[in-house]
Parts: C-alpha cells; sequence; structure tokens
C-alpha cells in the first residue's frame, strides 16, 4: 500500500490558487517579510504572522475530483493512502487525495467529495527528473489559470509562466541541493 505523508506543519506552504488571488499574495509575501524582519530574535521569532485567507478559494474555481483525476493521472498515480501528524503521531487524512509517482514530489487535494477545496505540493530531493515531471504536471494544471505560491521561500509563479515556473523549480533543485 502506498502512503503519502504531510507534516502538520506543510499543508498549504506550497499551494496552489487561482490567479485572481495574484496582488494579494504578493503583497501577504510583502507582509510576511516586513513582519518576519520585525519579530526576528537570536532564537527565531518573537511573534507569529497568521496568513488571512485568499480572497477567492480554490473551491471558487469549481474543479472537479474526477477532473483533477483525469488530468493528473496522466503523469501521476494515486496514493492509497494520505497521513498527517508530527514527530511519531500520524493520522489518516478524510477527504483527501495524493498524487506522485513517489514521495519527493507531491501534490495533495483536499476536496468534498466533488470538488477541490485545497491544493498544495511537497517536494523533496527534486532530481532532474522530478523536476521535469514538476513541470510537465504545473503546465498541464495551467487550465485551471492557477498560482503557485511557496510561502516559506517566498515565491509566487503564475503557471501559465513556463519560464518562471522552470526558474522556480531551478531555484528549489539549487536549495536543495545545498
Amino acid at each position: 500500500m502506498r502512503e503519502a505523508y504531510f507534516h502538520e506543519d506543510d499543508y498549504c506552504q506550497t499551494e496552489l490558487l487561482p490567479i485572481a488571488n495574484l496582488q494579494h499574495c504578493r503583497d501577504q509575501l510583502g507582509e510576511i517579510e516586513s513582519f518576519s524582519a520585525q519579530h526576528k530574535s537570536e532564537f527565531g521569532w518573537t511573534d507569529m504572522y497568521v496568513r488571512p485567507d485568499a480572497p477567492q478559494t480554490l473551491a471558487d474555481c469549481r474543479i472537479t475530483l474526477i477532473e483533477l483525476q483525469r488530468v493528473l493521472g496522466q503523469f501521476l498515480p494515486t496514493f492509497d493512502r494520505v497521513m498527517t501528524g508530527y514527530s511519531t503521531y500520524k493520522k489518516p487524512c478524510q477527504n483527501t487525495i495524493a498524487f506522485g509517482a513517489d514521495t519527493n514530489l507531491i501534490l495533495f487535494a483536499a476536496h468534498d467529495g466533488e470538488f477541490i477545496i485545497t491544493l498544495w505540493l511537497t517536494i523533496f530531493g527534486l532530481s532532474e527528473h522530478d523536476a521535469e515531471l514538476a513541470s510537465r504536471v504545473l503546465k498541464q494544471m495551467s487550465q485551471w489559470r492557477l498560482l503557485l505560491v511557496d510561502w516559506s521561500m517566498s515565491a509566487l509563479v503564475a503557471l501559465n509562466e513556463t519560464d518562471a515556473v522552470e526558474r522556480y523549480l531551478a531555484e528549489f533543485r539549487a536549495s536543495d541541493d545545498s
């Protein structure tokens, strides 16, 4: 049985949102950077910034679970089970599906049974092959006019901008290599 796992802190850290949120996400990345600089201490941070929800949700796009499975299934098989947790604690995720050839590149989708509610990625140890696969998958997903927002790397990429997606993946590979 293939199992996909995400640490609870990784939920939507690299998420896909409607492109209508471009300015909101750009503003939030600036707010996060400013807040982080103001609250940085010798041992971490003195406070926590909580991002507000995007004005347009992924659910507003009305992407069906069946559509997503059709599009991603041509590139990535689904995992049998999705788990989340922290440390040694793990629990199954209800109404969540995951796609990936292995555990280096996984796309997670939470759904209500019919429509996709959230989409997020986890990427670890991205090889050249994985980067090419990720590029093809993200290009296919551009049909839904989505953005990739990597909150931890302060990256914002419209999926229809192929060169920007390639640069993001190249930067990510470089950060994994270090």
